[in-house]
């Protein structure tokens, strides 16, 4: 099944990925930096941007794999074996950061492996940004 317009599928893909990963992560990385007067609200929020960064990630990137697979003439494999894995990394940065979140909720010390998985959490975000 050949879509008409191919332009408007790369351009769909392109700019929401950059609208993503450049205004979504910058808020990202602002909620927790300084929004620290509202705890509670800033922590809805940066899980709130998270999903959405999440869900668009995999939505954006799964729409151009079922495109590019039944389009012919568009053969980037570097570009896609990327796509896949940020997907598996920003799957990872939810899982971690949701793990780390529901034992600092639930326990009273803040153990190394809370401390650690907050830093990764951190990490792998700063990097996706950065890469993006």
């Amino acid at each position: 099944m050949k879509i008409p317009n191919e332009e408007l599928i790369f351009a769909i893909h392109g700019w929401g990925l950059w609208a993503t990963w450049s205004v979504l992560g910058i808020l990202q990385i602002a909620t927790l930096r300084y929004f620290k007067c509202c705890h509670q609200a800033n922590m809805v929020l940066h899980i709130l941007i998270g999903i959405l960064i999440l869900f668009s990630t995999i939505a954006l990137g799964v729409m151009m794999t079922f495109y590019v697979g039944e389009a012919s003439n568009v053969n980037d494999e570097i570009h896609a074996t990327l796509g896949e894995i940020t997907i598996f990394t920003v799957g990872a940065i939810a899982a971690i950061g949701i793990i780390s979140r529901v034992f600092m909720r639930s326990l009273t010390w803040k153990t190394k492996f809370i401390l650690r998985s907050k830093v990764l959490h951190s990490i792998l975000g700063y990097l996706l940004i950065f890469i993006s």
